[in-house]
């Protein structure tokens, strides 16, 4: 996830996020530890993602915050995956 955070996408901002992009999530804010795919948005700060959760224990659609703290991790920000030929 770090690798495709920091060489493999266009970081977005809030507003541009759409289904299919990438969201990043990180411990420490040292190095990006779990992404996940963009559903939709809940509300203004909270979103729905496709989560392979080690939390869980399986494939979940998770809700997630852009701010404050989940299960100790928090949003670093979301991407799309550019394509380079």
């Amino acid at each position: 996830m770090q690798d495709l955070w920091q060489y493999n996408v266009v970081a977005l901002e809030k507003g541009d996020i759409m289904p299919g992009d990438i969201v990043f999530i990180t411990i420490d804010g040292k190095k990006i530890t779990h992404g996940g795919l963009f559903i939709r948005w809940i509300d203004d700060n909270e979103f729905e993602f496709i989560n392979a959760s080690s939390y869980y224990g399986k494939v979940v659609i998770d809700t997630w915050n852009i701010e404050g703290l989940k299960r100790g991790q928090y949003f670093v920000g979301a991407g799309r995956l550019t394509i380079t030929y």
